[in-house]
C-alpha cells in the first residue's frame, strides 16, 4: 500500500511539472506571437494581452530574456529591445497601480545584468520619474526588505548614476521612511558594484 501511495505521488509530481513547463512554453511562444500581432495592430486588446503575458517575476523575465555564459542566450533574447519598449508603451492602457505592481514584481528579486536586464531598467526608471507617486504608494504598502530589495534594483548597474541618484533623493525628500530605505539600498549597491 505504501509502495502503490509512493508511485502516484511520484506520478502526480510528474505530471504537475510537465503541466507547468507545458505552461511556461506555451507563455513564451504566447508572447513571441502577440508581439507581432502588436505590430500590426496596437490595439488596446493586443497591447492589454501582451501586459497580461509579460513575465511577471525577474526569474521568469530572465529565462525569456537573459543571457547565461553556460546556457546561452534565452528564447527571446534578440527580441528584448523590443519586448522591454512594447511592454512600457502599455502603460498607456493600463492601469497604473496594475502596471506599477508589475514593475515591482519583476524588480524586486532583480540585479543588473547587460541587454534586457539593462532595458528593463531603462524603463522603470523613467516610469518611476514620471509616475513616482503610483509607485511610492505600492512600496509604502510592502515589507522594509521588499522595497529595499527594489531600490537595490532600481539603482544597481555597471557603474553608480549620481544624475538619477539626485533625482530620486529629490523626489523622496519629504518621506523621510523611503528616503531611509533607498540610501540603504543604495549603500548596498556601492558595496557590491564591482562591474
Amino acid at each position: 500500500m505504501i509502495k502503490l501511495i509512493k508511485n502516484l505521488i511520484t506520478a502526480l509530481s510528474l505530471i504537475f511539472f510537465s503541466l507547468l513547463c507545458h505552461a511556461q512554453n506555451k507563455k513564451s511562444n504566447e508572447i513571441g506571437v502577440l508581439y507581432k500581432e502588436c505590430q500590426s495592430n496596437q490595439s488596446l486588446k493586443n497591447l492589454r494581452d501582451f501586459f497580461y503575458t509579460f513575465p511577471d517575476s525577474f526569474n521568469s523575465f530572465q529565462k525569456l530574456y537573459g543571457f547565461d555564459d553556460k546556457k546561452g542566450a534565452s528564447p527571446y533574447y534578440d527580441f528584448a529591445p523590443d519586448h522591454v519598449a512594447l511592454f512600457f508603451k502599455t502603460s498607456t492602457c493600463i492601469d497604473k497601480a496594475i502596471f506599477s505592481k508589475k514593475l515591482f514584481d519583476i524588480s524586486r528579486n532583480g540585479k543588473w545584468d547587460a541587454d534586457a536586464v539593462s532595458y528593463f531598467q531603462a524603463g522603470l526608471r523613467l516610469f518611476f520619474l514620471n509616475n513616482s507617486k503610483q509607485i511610492l504608494e505600492l512600496l509604502e504598502k510592502k515589507e522594509k526588505d521588499e522595497i529595499i530589495g527594489f531600490w537595490y534594483f532600481f539603482s544597481d548597474g555597471p557603474h553608480f548614476n549620481k544624475e538619477l541618484n539626485n533625482k530620486v533623493t529629490l523626489l523622496l525628500s519629504k518621506n523621510s521612511s523611503m528616503l531611509t530605505y533607498y540610501l540603504i539600498a543604495i549603500k548596498r549597491v556601492k558595496k557590491d558594484n564591482v562591474h
